[in-house]
């Protein structure tokens, strides 16, 4: 049977060491945690443990990441899990800034037009690229689960694919989207109405989150 409802949690990685430094922290210029970034994690695990009631440990919950290594080490730190426990996919990457990977804030600031559908550099995303990854990257999750194992996905991601849900929930619109504020180490919770779409594991289609009828809230 399939479930009637699915709660997938998102959690924005803590303070990286990029940031820090103002440097732009794709796949290459992110180096993981800052030291208060790392200290912070475990606020965080005590508010998804204490308040959310989530437990990493059972068969019950499934942990993502992004492929970035602050995603990836927020993960690890919170959940108390191994890295190969963890399943990192790009579909939660913060938006791919092309060739000023590494560069200084400044670079980019210089280089970039600064459109919400113009790419990041050579080579890079727009947000609305982002966007419409991190929509198919949730709607993978959803066609994954959408029985009733009752499994709770879990994902640590950044900013930019949080945003992108509140974007897709019609709670923000485009000249709107930088406007709402995704703090560090903060938790969302989207709530996905099952019900609202005839889905089936053999009709073969890859759904994305706006197919459904959800909510998204901050915990």
């Amino acid at each position: 049977m399939r479930r009637s409802s699915l709660e997938i949690f998102l959690i924005r990685h803590c303070e990286s060491q990029a940031t820090l430094d103002q440097i732009v922290g794709g796949h290459l210029g992110c180096t993981g945690l800052s030291a208060f970034g790392v200290q912070d994690t475990q606020r965080v695990s005590h508010k998804l443990r204490e308040t959310c009631r989530l437990n990493f440990h059972n068969s019950k919950s499934q942990v993502f990441s992004s492929q970035m290594p602050r995603s990836v080490e927020t993960a690890q730190l919170v959940t108390g899990l191994n890295v190969w426990q963890i399943e990192s996919s790009c579909d939660f990457c913060e938006v791919h800034p092309g060739e000023m990977d590494g560069c200084s804030w400044e670079s980019l600031s210089n280089s970039t037009q600064g459109s919400f559908f113009d790419p990041i550099g050579n080579r890079g995303e727009s947000y609305f690229d982002m966007i419409r990854r991190a929509d198919l990257g949730i709607g993978k999750l959803v066609d994954r689960y959408f029985v009733s194992d009752m499994v709770i996905p879990i994902v640590f991601t950044h900013s930019g694919p949080i945003l992108a849900c509140y974007w897709i929930g019609g709670m923000s619109q485009v000249q709107y989207f930088f406007d709402r504020e995704v703090k560090l180490g903060s938790i969302h919770v989207i709530s996905i109405d099952m019900e609202s779409k005839a889905i089936s594991e053999s009709d073969g289609v890859d759904h994305r989150l706006g197919d459904f009828q959800f909510s998204i809230r901050e915990i």
